[in-house]
């Protein structure tokens, strides 16, 4: 089994998402707390402190254990280590697409690490009622966000550097979009568009279609109504002047 943290997070067996009590939000917090430090503690009241703020010390506890037996009846009896009053995910049970994003990183398999990120770290993911948990999941996504721009912009770096211009466009476009507001990507796609001979963007899937007339609206009688004539600047004045000029005058 698996646990998704890139994206919406969720345990997965294969590509099959599970369901069931293990699954619920305080729980896939408390996981994604534990996964992210692996091999590491964490301690039960900091852990009670970031995803019950609100309940009393012995609601919060029971909350907690309730918690910890739920995701041990998913994942087993071994998934979650007590070490006295700390918790510790036994990484031999789960893996994490996380982990899988990091070791590439360090393994310098940028390509893999950007295929790795599929989304945003948590992505729509919240946890009402507890801010602390939900800005330490907006410290973390920007962390997370920053290294997936780093490798990119390696690569796109690489493609310029080969001169291997269709993936170069590619990459670039992939940062712009990623964040449309950094200025640096915006010039670099414009730039890898231009080497590419592109400067429009129109071979690369950057041209936009011109949009269709609207249709015409249709009388009663179903026939099409006529549009406003289009006449020049002036142009019945002109005409006036014209038959003023050309027609004799009346006799006196």
């Amino acid at each position: 089994m698996w646990l998704r943290l890139l994206g919406y997070p969720g345990i997965y067996r294969a590509d099959k998402r599970l369901c069931g009590p293990a699954t619920h939000r305080h729980r896939l917090a408390l996981l994604t707390l534990l996964a992210t430090h692996a091999h590491l503690t964490r301690p039960r009241d900091t852990l009670i402190g970031w995803l019950w703020p609100e309940a009393d010390l012995p609601h919060a506890r029971h909350l907690l254990n309730c918690a910890v037996h739920a995701i041990r009846a998913t994942l087993g009896d071994e998934a979650l280590a007590t070490e006295g009053g700390e918790l510790r995910l036994a990484c031999s049970r789960l893996t994490a697409d996380l982990w899988a994003f990091q070791s590439a990183l360090a393994a310098n398999a940028l390509d893999q690490a950007v295929r790795l990120h599929a989304a945003p770290f948590l992505h729509g993911f919240s946890l009402p009622g507890a801010p602390e948990f939900d800005h330490w999941v907006e410290l973390r996504r920007r962390e997370v966000t920053d290294q997936y721009l780093n490798a990119l912009e390696r690569l796109a770096a690489a493609a310029d550097g080969c001169a291997d211009r269709v993936m170069a466009v590619a990459r670039w476009r992939e940062l712009a979009e990623a964040s449309p507001y950094n200025s640096r990507f915006a010039i670099g796609l414009i730039e890898a568009l231009c080497r590419s001979g592109d400067r429009g963007g129109r071979h690369h899937g950057g041209g936009r279609a011109r949009a269709a007339p609207p249709p015409r609206p249709r009388g009663r009688t179903g026939r099409t109504v006529p549009g406003p004539r289009r006449t020049a600047p002036g142009g019945p004045a002109r005409l006036r002047v014209r038959a003023a000029a050309g027609s004799p005058s009346p006799p006196g």
